[in-house]
């Protein structure tokens, strides 16, 4: 029967039983203008329409077909008993959430269609979806703060309290929004972009692992949802072969070196502390009337106090820059490391991990020949002083070395301008 919705824009009646409807349509017939009910029935596994002319009638029908729906009954040459079973079964799982069997399929069509036509994934984004749900919303920047105040109200060392401070606002300065939200993908890039060493590296990848442990064990982070857990294994190699710097680099480097990291460099070339223990230093650790620089447990790396001397060399860097007191480096770590690097470039060259320490050992050594003062000089063992730097490089080679001093580069200077 051909005919038009007496008002398209009207939604059509519905018969319900349980969770189940059947929709009722008002159509009036254009050839004389009769009103007719057509009720939308789906018990045959396809939509067909009854006609009524009659509305109370065709809300009767409707009420039987979804009372039949609601049950599970259809034509039995229309589905089979699997199909009958499934459909029955369909309702009942259905039936305490209130959603229509029609209503339950079209969102679930549309949610595969969201997971790129994986439904198998439904469960996993649904939990998902839960777990962000129920979590505490928490800025990046808050939850640095709360941590590092945490750590502090917990005794922390001033040392390890500043290493993560550094780190971390560094981190947060990096990215904005919610601690919750960053993805593994995001932290590995930002990691990778860093340009750092493997050591530096899987030093931040600890103190990220702190912070977002830190948020799980509060409630900013989904323990499921930890983003530090799946980045990359970070591997440091610990090569046999001690890489150092020859005379001539280390006074290119020092030439083209400037306060605030002069000081510091000369410090590493030649009395071989590390840099983590140079960025600790303070001015009033520095004895030049009595030659020689005091590196406390707080500031070394063993935790044990040692007494440097100043050979005369180093002495006369230092008192280039030579401050009553204030800390050596005043700046953060990671800026540091970039100091480091760009004084190397702009000596033509690039700046080689650890080299630096490593030239004090081996120059030191074969200018004494004494690996037991060589040992407490650095802070490390006899044996491993013994077994990584002895017999590297010459005893005159050592006197070069030891022998670099600011009047030999302003001379150096003066020998290039007159050639």
């Amino acid at each position: 029967m051909k005919g038009r919705p007496v008002n398209p824009r009207a939604a059509p009646k519905k018969a319900s039983f349980g969770n189940v409807q059947v929709r009722i349509y008002h159509v009036r017939r254009k050839a004389d203008g009769r009103d007719f009910w057509q009720v939308s029935d789906y018990t045959t596994g396809k939509r067909r329409l009854i006609t009524f002319a009659d509305r109370d009638e065709a809300e009767r029908e409707a009420a039987r077909i979804a009372q039949n729906l609601a049950a599970g009954k259809v034509v039995a040459l229309e589905l089979s008993p699997a199909e009958r079973a499934a459909y029955g079964r369909a309702i009942e799982l259905l039936r305490p959430t209130g959603v229509s069997l029609e209503v339950a399929a079209a969102t679930f069509a549309e949610a595969s269609a969201l997971l790129g036509n994986q439904p198998g994934r439904m469960i996993e984004a649904a939990r998902h979806f839960s777990r962000r749900a129920a979590i505490t919303k928490t800025s990046i920047g808050d939850a640095v703060s709360e941590l590092i105040a945490f750590k502090k109200s917990r005794g922390m060392s001033a040392r390890h309290l500043a290493d993560l401070r550094n780190r971390l606002q560094r981190f947060a300065s990096s990215f904005t929004g919610d601690l919750g939200d960053l993805t593994t993908p995001q932290l590995q890039r930002w990691l990778d972009d860093l340009g750092l060493s493997a050591q530096s590296v899987l030093n931040f990848r600890r103190v990220l692992s702190i912070l977002f442990n830190h948020a799980v064990a509060r409630g900013w982070v989904h323990r499921d949802d930890n983003p530090v857990v799946n980045l990359e294994r970070v591997s440091v190699r610990r090569r046999g072969v001690v890489t150092l710097f020859t005379p001539e680099e280390a006074s290119r480097i020092l030439n083209q070196a400037q306060p605030p990291i002069r000081a510091c460099l000369a410090i590493t070339f030649f009395a071989g502390l590390r840099s983590k223990e140079v960025q600790r230093l303070d001015w009033t650790d520095v004895d030049l009337a009595r030659a020689f620089i005091a590196v406390g447990r707080d500031k070394a790396k063993t935790a044990s106090r040692r007494l440097v001397p100043i050979a005369p060399n180093l002495a006369e860097w230092l008192a280039l820059d030579r401050q009553e007191s204030g800390p050596l480096w005043p700046k953060r770590e990671w800026a540091f490391h970039q100091a480091q690097s760009s004084t190397a470039e702009r000596a033509g060259l690039s700046w080689r991990e650890n080299a630096a320490r490593h030239s004090f050992c081996s120059y030191r050594l074969a200018q004494i020949r004494n690996s037991a003062q060589v040992a407490m000089e650095a802070g490390n063992s006899q044996t491993m002083i013994h077994r990584h730097y002895a017999e590297l490089v010459r005893p005159d080679e050592a006197d070069q070395w030891f022998g670099i001093r600011p009047s030999t580069i302003v001379g150096q200077l003066n020998h290039r301008i007159l050639a």
